[in-house]
């Protein structure tokens, strides 16, 4: 997918169809071939905070799942990564805006 032309540098305001050749509706040059649309892999980690169902903990930086409580979210109780077997001091604590996007 093209941005702009390569030519006159305006922003390309029209539909891309791939295996076509785009031509700016500009200056009227080539600009090249449409490729197909390429996925990019999401890792289901991420995928879970998007959901809303699991947030990064801002005392231990890892994924933890987030139970309801009322109107707000808050971290389940979880192990710290520094010391063994010790729960997380943010564990329990209301989930604010940077844990969930």
């Amino acid at each position: 997918m093209y941005e702009f032309c390569p030519h006159c540098s305006q922003t390309i305001e029209q539909e891309q169809v791939a295996g076509r050749m785009l031509v700016c509706a500009r200056c009227g040059k080539d600009i090249g071939f449409v490729g197909p649309v390429q996925r990019v892999a999401v890792p289901e980690t991420e995928e879970l905070i998007r959901a809303g169902t699991v947030g990064r903990c801002p005392v231990c930086a890892q994924a933890v799942e987030l139970k309801t409580t009322g109107e707000s979210k808050a971290f389940v109780p979880h192990y710290g990564v520094s010391a063994p077997r010790k729960l997380c001091p943010g564990s329990g604590k209301q989930a604010g805006p940077g844990a969930v996007d």
